[in-house]
């Protein structure tokens, strides 16, 4: 990674991944699958923007919007991010990363109706997606340094 912004990124994906797979696995918490889905999309959307902005060679606007006067400078969307990596919008990585957001979005804001089985092994293939864009992208095998376990 060239960039310093790029580089704390990841290291906050990488930070939001771990501790999204860290409170799934843990049985005693009631409102796991909502925190997984709400870690687990922010650390795609840290990922994505450090690629978008590796990729456009450290252009600020590449994953800011334009600044407004006497404003604070706003970052782009989850969904913005997506559009700008994924073209193809039945992608199945995009796809995956759009229902757990989708999770995340009715977790924030009302209540999840529980679907265990099902959630598990749409996350369960978000996390795979995840550690290979995170090695294909940056060169970093996570599985080296610790063996995720994924969702068990």
């Amino acid at each position: 990674m060239r960039y310093k912004l790029s580089r704390k990124l990841v290291q906050k994906s990488i930070g939001s991944f771990l501790l999204s797979l860290e409170l799934y696995n843990k049985p005693t918490i009631d409102y796991r699958a909502e925190s997984f889905s709400l870690l687990f999309s922010n650390a795609w959307e840290l990922i994505l923007k450090a690629y978008i902005f590796e990729q456009s060679k450290g252009k600020k606007l590449s994953i800011f919007k334009k600044k407004k006067r006497n404003q604070k400078r706003v970052s782009i969307s989850l969904d913005e991010c997506l559009n700008k990596i994924f073209d193809n919008i039945n992608d199945p990585v995009r796809r995956n990363i759009e229902y757990i957001s989708e999770i995340r979005n009715e977790a924030a804001h009302l209540v999840i109706i529980e679907l265990d089985p099902y959630f598990s092994r749409v996350f369960q293939t978000g996390v795979s997606n995840y550690v290979s864009f995170l090695k294909d992208w940056f060169h970093i095998n996570i599985n080296e340094k610790l063996n995720p376990g994924l969702i068990s």
